[in-house]
């Protein structure tokens, strides 16, 4: 199967616009085996937004944004007891502020401000996250379930809102990673057995 949308905002009496893309094929390789890949690409532009609060005034400006995210799922059943999960994300985000700045006034209309970002300082915005997890689960008992988890995480931000995603990548694969492992046990205690063993 393959779901796909296409779609364009556009906000009246002003200049946000944006486009967004969403891909999503899924592939059942048997009754036992599926597999699915999400892709979503997003970009707007002209988007007010907030920036700081100077002397008690809340600074706004117009920024643009691009987001790219790939997802990854699939579940092997080997029987109706146990099964192996995998769940990927790739999410990547940039923000690209105006240095035209605007002050938002009590009645939420925006006027022009002498506003100016002191040295140093950037408002933009570079945000890239991975996750990786992959878990087996056992059901031993009517409502009792065993999980093993191993999860692999990287995550970067910083204020470079130009650059490319591939270079934004490059840069998250030179990050540390967290690597984790936990045993999750759940057990179903049937009430009424349970008394019975108190009264013993």
């Amino acid at each position: 199967a393959l779901d796909m949308s296409i779609s364009r905002f556009k906000r009246f009496n002003d200049l946000e616009h944006s486009y967004d893309f969403d891909l999503s094929p899924r592939y059942r390789f048997s009754d036992k085996f599926l597999l699915i890949y999400n892709f979503n690409w997003d970009k707007s532009d002209n988007r007010l937004s907030y920036v700081t609060i100077d002397n008690d005034q809340a600074i706004m400006s117009r920024r643009n944004t691009h987001s790219v995210e790939n997802r990854v799922s699939g579940t092997y059943n080997f029987n109706n007891k146990q099964a192996l999960s995998l769940s990927f994300r790739n999410f990547w985000s940039k923000a690209r502020f105006d240095r035209d700045f605007l002050e938002l006034q009590s009645d939420g209309t925006s006027e022009e401000s002498d506003y100016a970002l002191e040295e140093g300082v950037n408002p933009d915005a570079n945000f890239n996250i991975w996750n990786l997890d992959l878990s087996y689960s056992w059901r031993f008992a009517p409502g009792s379930e065993a999980t093993l988890l191993y999860r692999n995480s990287i995550f970067n931000q910083n204020d470079q809102g130009t650059i490319s995603y591939q270079e934004s990548l490059d840069d998250l694969l030179k990050q540390p990673s967290r690597n984790n492992v936990s045993l999750r046990v759940t057990y179903f205690l049937d009430f009424n057995n349970a008394k019975k063993w108190f009264k013993a």
